[in-house]
């Protein structure tokens, strides 16, 4: 038999030409005061889960803490690749690429994201081609710190409770959503993400 999808609706994951009951969903920093800490002293982030699904239903989904650097470089590197396959693509097209990729990221502001561009837009003004503008970017994001190593000896805590970053996903089973029958407010769910330092080394992290 030969099944065609028309409509309707899906989650985990979605499927094409249907409505995606877990789309809409935004996690936001709605308030933090974490300046001027002491080496020792956790910080607190207050986060906003916005529920703006299809049909504002409660839903159970899950938190995991991720690399930002690591991410924001693959994503960079990534972009370059794709753009170096485009037909008549060149050194200054490369650059461009990677400048909006950037932009787009986390770790934007991170030196090696922005070795990256230096890197990469001294090529291109140098009239290097696409193979050299590419290389330039691999080889100064080979500057970025291990992934994990920043938040080796970091504790992460939700509400309390602490889990283990780049691997754990934290159940968030506590989402609020509206009723079946009304299905039009979009509420909000707020939590306490704890940062603590597990040593009193001062370092800066990207």
């Amino acid at each position: 038999p030969i099944f065609i999808t028309k409509g309707g609706r899906s989650q985990c994951p979605g499927e094409p030409l249907t409505v995606f009951r877990e789309s809409g969903f935004t996690l936001s920093l709605a308030t933090t005061t974490n300046k001027y800490l002491n080496p020792s002293e956790r910080a607190l982030l207050h986060l906003s889960l916005n529920n703006a699904s299809p049909y504002k239903e409660v839903a159970n989904l899950g938190l995991r803490i991720v690399d930002g650097v690591t991410q924001s470089v693959h994503e960079i590197i990534a972009a370059a690749y794709a753009a170096m396959d485009e037909p008549g693509s060149t050194g200054r097209t490369i650059s461009k690429v990677i400048n909006e990729t950037a932009a787009l990221t986390v770790a934007k502001n991170s030196a090696v994201v922005k070795k990256i561009q230096d890197d990469a837009g001294t090529g291109a003004a140098r009239g290097y081609d696409v193979n050299t503008v590419v290389a330039n970017a691999v080889q100064a994001s080979r500057s970025a710190p291990k992934m994990g190593s920043e938040i080796d000896d970091v504790q992460f805590s939700i509400n309390g409770k602490s889990f283990v970053a780049l691997g754990e996903i934290v159940p968030l089973t506590f989402i609020d959503g509206d009723l079946l029958n009304v299905q039009r407010r979009e509420l909000e769910t707020t939590f306490t993400l704890s940062v603590k330092p597990l040593n009193d080394a001062t370092r800066q992290l990207d």
